[in-house]
């Protein structure tokens, strides 16, 4: 299967019975097309494409098993070095989704039956029923979505100019873009799945929802001084989910539910998000301005938490909003 295929096959949906079959995993693994022949290295140590190819096919039989870790093994040689492609950094975002407990083609399915349910509260009662987690003990799930959004972020297109401006880990392997326009397609996509899973789980844990799927517990992340880790995570996920709809918007074939789900989560999410920053930045007394939210607040670590950071009063400006938007409580 293509790429082409498989993002036609996100775009318009998949029948009850794929859906018991792949999970996002799997679907990455038909992506790759592997080369035949024996792998090997080039006189420089450099792996050759052969060898791409066979640990590709290697990650993939293990993902096909729901083997994470095994997948693990074979991909974060490669993944760690110079020699990182775009083929390793989807299917090492694929192998974090499967520990992440991600299934892609599930959700995608679920999505289409929701035209017109997504809207204020629906959205985040969705993402909590649909990513539970908890901390203790500890299922890992937030953190394998970092990872994997992470990984889904560094596949680039060729020529993208790469600054401390506008990629995270500018100078190591794996680069990760904040622009959508210089990540490959396929990126975007992923991406808007690993952030609705690290969003839902974050939800999950931190605000311990009834059976309602409304929060029992605030959200804790509301002013700049809370936002350093997970509540910069939050609203970086935030950021990567829109990216992810407005692009997935741009390619479904209109006339589909799925097409109506994406852009309206886009349009809702595009318009809602700037706002917020801005409101998140009024209230820091005068210490930061932004009339937008940053670029770089794609950047999950990039929140300081002292009042003169905008990234930070940015940051809380969404997580009011997503507490507004889920109870109608600040």
């Amino acid at each position: 299967m293509d790429n082409v295929r498989v993002q036609s096959t996100l775009s318009e949906g998949v029948s009850k019975t794929s859906l018991k079959r792949f999970s996002l995993a799997s679907l990455m693994g038909l992506t790759l097309f592997l080369g035949c022949g024996s792998p090997g290295f080039d006189s420089a140590g450099k792996p050759n494409s052969l060898e791409i190819a066979a640990v590709l096919g290697d990650a993939t039989s293990s993902l096909n098993r729901q083997d994470c870790s095994g997948a693990f093994s074979f991909l974060l040689p490669i993944y760690n070095s110079a020699h990182s492609t775009n083929d390793i950094r989807l299917l090492t975002a694929a192998t974090y989704g499967c520990s992440a407990k991600l299934n892609i083609l599930g959700v995608v399915a679920s999505l289409g039956k929701m035209v017109g349910q997504l809207q204020g509260a629906g959205f985040w009662q969705f993402l909590v029923q649909t990513f539970p987690s908890t901390a203790s003990p500890d299922d890992g799930i937030p953190e394998a979505a970092e990872g994997g959004i992470d990984a889904a972020s560094s596949a680039i297109n060729l020529g993208s100019l790469v600054s401390s401006q506008t990629f995270t880990n500018s100078t190591g392997y794996n680069p990760g873009a904040f622009k959508s326009t210089d990540r490959i397609g396929e990126s975007n996509t992923y991406l808007a799945f690993l952030s609705m899973t690290l969003m839902g789980s974050l939800l999950s844990r931190y605000t311990l929802p009834n059976a309602l799927h409304q929060p029992t517990v605030a959200i804790p992340w509301k002013t700049a001084t809370h936002t350093p880790g997970n509540g910069c995570a939050m609203a970086s996920a935030t950021l990567f989910f829109n990216d992810g709809m407005t692009y997935l918007a741009s390619v479904t074939p209109a006339g589909t539910p799925l097409a109506q789900v994406y852009s309206d989560m886009s349009l809702i999410f595009t318009t809602a998000l700037d706002a917020a920053c801005a409101a998140g930045c009024g209230l820091s007394g005068g210490n930061v301005s932004c009339t937008s939210c940053p670029l770089n607040l794609r950047d999950r670590t990039s929140c300081t938490g002292v009042v003169t950071d905008v990234n930070s009063w940015a940051a809380a400006g969404i997580n009011e909003w997503v507490s507004l938007t889920w109870t109608g409580v600040p």
